[in-house]
């Protein structure tokens, strides 16, 4: 059975789809070779609830202005078994990070977003972070001790990863947390 995957935000990078994958490919522009015209910050997904594999978004998920609408949109329509695949810009200038853009915060794991996830009264979905992958191009692939060096100088990281899976149904709340 072919996997349903959705390209959000992909502009010109569209997937084409193949043997195993099904690409649907959604963008605001009116582009040729975009399938789904939708905006991200307003609009639903034209998608039944659970029933998407795959959710990839590069680079646009910076973008977009109301960012708790468009990942409770990717969480509704990925399955439970299901993987939301973030690739965001990685820097600390206010553009580039997803955690300026979101809630002011400043370094490199989706785990404080994470927690705030997790609790009822931030948001009306929820998201567990299954891997999170920082990317260096050019020279500053080379350089030793990236994490540690990253502290000191700006952007040695082009791109940061994250991989999300949809929590459904009704979360498990440990005793004495919110």
């Amino acid at each position: 059975m072919r996997k349903k995957c959705l390209n959000i935000g992909c502009g010109w990078d569209t997937k084409k789809s193949n043997i195993k994958e099904s690409w649907v490919n959604i963008d605001v522009a009116r582009l040729p070779c975009v399938d789904i015209v939708k905006n991200m910050d307003t609009d639903r997904l034209p998608f039944k609830t659970s029933s998407v594999d795959y959710v990839y978004c590069k680079w646009a998920f910076e973008h977009f202005s109301n960012w708790q609408h468009a990942l409770q949109e990717m969480v509704r329509v990925t399955k439970p078994s299901g993987v939301i695949h973030l690739i965001l810009p990685y820097g600390y200038c206010k553009q580039d990070c997803l955690f300026h853009k979101t809630q002011g915060y400043h370094e490199t794991t989706f785990n404080k977003l994470d927690a705030d996830l997790g609790r009822h009264y931030y948001t009306k979905f929820h998201v567990k972070t299954l891997k999170i992958k920082r990317n260096a191009y050019g020279m500053a692939r080379f350089i030793p001790f990236k994490g540690l060096f990253c502290r000191f100088f700006n952007n040695v990281y082009c791109e940061i990863e994250y991989f999300l899976r949809p929590q459904k149904g009704k979360i498990k709340r440990k005793r004495g947390v919110l």
